[in-house]
């Protein structure tokens, strides 16, 4: 069978509705077939070697080609393409671009439009191609469906729209635009929620906010982040969040409101500085006190926004003792969202809709809601995490299926992702089966390594007491490509969620 019939065969498949071709399977069958190439054949070749008006082209299945090469093109060596066969006299082949509309196109993306009667334009010829990539049919209804998703989504890149149908997330600019943050590794949480309690603090503290507005929107915010039971603020105090220094320079402020200075100010040598073990939660709620012009010029004391920034952030970390609690992450988030909706509406009480903390906010929720599209079908989540001394962002994949859950003996794997202050940037692998762990250390920084390797002994002791059998090792390099890479190439998991799977963290 010729290459023009094969060609032939497959636009007719696409008008039945008999085949659909997955990735780069209908390429091989088309080129399969290359012993007899009559005039009009196509084929695709790699060009390795231009000389004289001849061409050496690599095929699909190791063999070489020589031909004369007909037409003045300019090509490049390396290139791959689709040539048609001009003639072949069982002693020379000539050849030249295959060519559609003076362009050069790849038939088979070609014959897929047009068996689904859409124009052939650059745009559509770049979805087919993405389609084929990332392994979906490419039959008339596929091509129909994902073209009215583009012709109603015009702002959303080609790649991105086809790659969020891969994955069964809703098509939506912000879904869109949260997904090329996480392949653009722009992704982490953490950065976000730091800025958003940064916009906020500053927020409150604009000059062109009046004073009776400033105070009644600070007591708002208290009492939005009051609300509840759950309070890790309560646990700081004002000598682990500001120096000495910082204290002292707070303290000259609060001398302005008589409130405030004698309850919580300490004299040494005629400057006034504020007790370091007055806890930080408790000193803001005394703030609501003060009188309301006063309090205004402390909301734009830096030493004040400090201690309202970090105690805003402390509100959306989570400790490693939380993590063991279950649903904990999904309980974090689930506040974090409602009290931004507060916060938002709070300030649109006083009119300001337009402040930085509005698109802070936004993004926040933005990546909360694509995580929670992204965990109906797979197992993802990014960890905020409070540890000793520093906040850090964590990230766990867990690669599993609602059939493997069930069964005891099925193994499981997990990578797990830290952004750490001393550490740097450390990548976990971890695979359990049978209380049998599994685990592949990477670390970039050789301080890292080393840190790690002289303490493994102890995790590994750790371990064995909770009854796990366990082989880890270290590797002095960074994990190559990233784990979100890695994980947005898996095939699609058939399902579980987030609260399915159990793992233990106390390890």
């Amino acid at each position: 069978m010729q290459i023009s019939d094969k060609l032939f065969q497959y636009n007719q498949n696409l008008k039945n509705g008999t085949e659909e071709l997955h990735g780069a399977q209908g390429t091989q069958k088309i080129v399969s077939t290359l012993k007899e190439l009559s005039a009009g054949s196509i084929f695709e070749g790699t060009i390795s070697q231009m000389k004289n008006g001849k061409i050496v082209l690599s095929l699909g299945n190791g063999q070489t080609l020589v031909a004369r090469l007909e037409g003045k093109v300019e090509l490049k060596q390396g290139a791959s393409m689709f040539f048609q066969v001009k003639s072949n006299d069982g002693t020379s082949l000539a050849i030249k671009p295959y060519m559609t509309n003076q362009t050069m196109g790849n038939p088979i993306l070609i014959n897929a439009l047009t068996a689904a009667s859409i124009p052939v334009t650059d745009q559509n010829l770049a979805m087919v191609d993405t389609m084929m990539k990332e392994q979906l049919p490419i039959g008339k209804q596929g091509i129909l469906e994902m073209a009215r998703l583009l012709g109603a989504h015009p702002d959303i890149e080609v790649e991105t729209l086809v790659q969020m149908v891969k994955m069964g997330i809703p098509v939506t600019e912000e879904l869109a635009a949260q997904l090329e943050h996480y392949m653009e590794n722009r992704h982490r949480i953490l950065p976000e929620m730091e800025r958003a309690a940064e916009e906020l603090v500053l927020a409150l503290g604009e000059e062109s906010l009046e004073n009776g507005d400033a105070i009644g929107q600070y007591q708002r915010l208290m009492n939005i982040f009051l609300e509840g039971e759950r309070n890790p603020g309560q646990m700081e105090t004002l000598g682990e969040v500001l120096t000495e220094s910082e204290r002292g320079q707070l303290a000259k402020v609060l001398q302005d409101i008589p409130e405030l200075a004698p309850q919580w100010q300490q004299f040494e040598e005629g400057e006034p500085w504020l007790k370091p073990q007055i806890s930080v939660v408790d000193f803001l709620k005394s703030v609501q006190q003060g009188n309301v012009g006063e309090v205004k010029m402390l909301f734009q004391n830096p030493q004040f926004q400090k201690l309202f920034r970090q105690f805003i952030s402390q509100q959306w970390l989570i400790t490693p003792e939380e993590l063991k609690e279950d649903n904990s992450i999904g309980v974090l988030y689930d506040k974090m969202r409602y009290q931004v909706d507060r916060m938002e509406q709070a300030l649109a009480e006083t009119g300001d809709t337009k402040n930085s903390f509005v698109q802070a906010a936004t993004e926040l929720k933005g990546n909360i809601e694509f995580m929670n599209q992204m965990n109906q079908m797979y197992t993802y989540l990014q960890m905020p995490l409070k540890l000793s001394g520093q906040n850090a962002n964590g990230e766990l994949y867990v690669y599993t299926n609602k059939k493997q859950l069930k069964d005891p003996e099925a193994e499981l794997t997990a990578f797990l992702h830290l952004d750490l202050e001393h550490l740097g940037s450390t990548d976990v692998s971890i695979k359990l089966k049978e209380r049998k762990v599994t685990t592949n250390f990477y670390f970039s920084e050789e301080a890292s390594f080393g840190l790690l390797e002289k303490h493994l002994p102890i995790l590994e002791k750790r371990l064995e007491k909770k009854g796990y059998q366990c082989t880890l090792t270290l590797s002095r390099e960074k994990k190559e490509g990233g784990f979100m890479e890695e994980f947005l190439k898996k095939e699609q998991p058939q399902g579980g969620t987030l609260q399915r799977y159990s793992f233990d963290v106390r390890a």
